[in-house]
């Protein structure tokens, strides 16, 4: 049996600019991180003679295949169709965050499958830039998903990175910062719970279908903020101001769409706001998940007795990306 373990993300800045809708034109920088929150995928043979299928695939359903064309989950049929894998295969799922929450599990779930199909049947590995590649490809043409590129670049380098894009490419380039720093800035995040799912496609698509000047002006602004993040990040600068970031960029996110916040969301992030953060964001493309919130962080304690009625979150960050255990 071999075992994939993937991170899931946070996107802190720049979110909206990875799509090469944007960046292609403009030029788009994501500053993110991997997380120490997973999606876990085992391989194991799964011989016909003995079962009776040939394929068994477990995850919020448990599915039994005689033929790949029998599997109902898309993203892991056309996966197991792209390797050309008909038969003798059982893969088992698990996350430590629900899917479609804004952290990135439908690209950690990619990731995990290619490196681990890779891995298990032909001993192959990639690098981490060919492993990324592959998911947007797979993600984007294969499966016609609207994704941007952060997610898959994410799951498969770990980190906390600067990620620029420009002309269909990208330049992944970890955040010069110092383990005092750092440390400072991963004490100052939780995340809060909306209760609330959504399919990151369907509100994709709504904000980027048609890029009106307005739309293009807010990722440029989010764009912009997402430098000057980098600045506070690497420089001797009060990090507190990253807080006031996260609320600026939100407040441009939000002019997006519509569907980007609801009134669950809005109430969420006043009692957030209240409670003693700086700022904070929706995590992932809207309508639902995680909200991240930026905290002093001699304020922690306070802040999270003071939302406990909320599922809060706190979290670390994962430096290998997608691995094979």
């Amino acid at each position: 049996m071999y075992i994939s373990k993937t991170p899931l993300r946070i996107s802190f800045f720049g979110g909206g600019t990875d799509f090469p809708d944007f960046f292609n034109q403009f030029g788009g920088v994501v500053i993110g991180a991997a997380i120490n929150k997973h999606i876990y995928q085992t391989f194991s043979p799964y011989p016909k003679a003995l079962f009776g299928n040939s394929i068994r695939f477990s995850y919020s359903q448990i599915e039994y295949a005689k033929t790949v064309k029998d599997i109902k989950h898309k993203p892991f049929r056309k996966i197991l169709e792209y390797f050309d894998i008909k038969e003798d295969i059982e893969i088992n799922l698990a996350s430590d965050l629900p899917s479609f929450s804004g952290m990135g599990s439908s690209s950690a779930f990619t990731v995990g499958l290619i490196k681990g199909l890779l891995h298990s049947r032909n001993n192959k590995v990639l690098s981490k830039k060919a492993l990324a590649d592959l998911a947007i490809h797979i993600e984007r043409d294969i499966l016609k998903e609207y994704v941007g590129y952060q997610d898959q670049i994410f799951a498969a380098y770990g980190g906390l990175n600067i990620i620029e894009f420009q002309k269909n490419d990208y330049k992944v380039t970890p955040v010069n910062i110092s383990n005092q720093r750092f440390s400072k800035f991963n004490n100052s995040l939780i995340l809060a719970f909306t209760g609330l799912k959504r399919k990151a496609n369907d509100v994709e698509k709504k904000k980027f279908k048609f890029l009106s000047k307005k739309k293009i002006y807010a990722l440029q602004q989010i764009k912009s903020i997402a430098y000057d993040s980098i600045k506070i990040l690497e420089a001797k600068k009060n990090i507190n101001q990253i807080g006031e970031l996260f609320h600026q960029s939100w407040n441009y996110k939000k002019s997006l769409a519509d569907i980007v916040s609801n009134g669950r969301i809005d109430e969420i992030y006043e009692d957030g706001l209240s409670a003693g953060a700086l700022g904070g964001k929706l995590l992932g493309a809207g309508g639902g998940g995680f909200i991240l919130f930026f905290v002093p962080e001699k304020n922690m304690s306070s802040f999270q007795e003071k939302m406990k009625h909320y599922y809060m979150l706190k979290f670390s960050f994962d430096k290998e990306g997608s691995k094979i255990l």
